[in-house]
């Protein structure tokens, strides 16, 4: 429930290129979860966070995006 209010927070503040990565790599994730595909999920989850991170303007966030 956290991780949704921010992602919404950030998003209300994204240009929409950035809203756009973070609704592509969410929908990619709940596709790959409901398929049972770990690898396309694990690749999904790291993309959405880093679109987030990217969208927040934040750089701690994008420092650890990069680890």
């Amino acid at each position: 429930m956290m991780e949704s209010e921010k992602v919404r927070s950030v998003a209300a503040f994204a240009a929409p290129v950035e809203v756009r990565g973070i609704k592509e790599s969410a929908r990619t994730s709940l596709d790959a979860a409901d398929r049972c595909d770990a690898r396309t999920l694990d690749r999904a989850d790291v993309a959405f966070h880093g679109a987030v991170g990217a969208a927040s303007r934040k750089v701690f966030l994008r420092r650890e995006r990069r680890r």
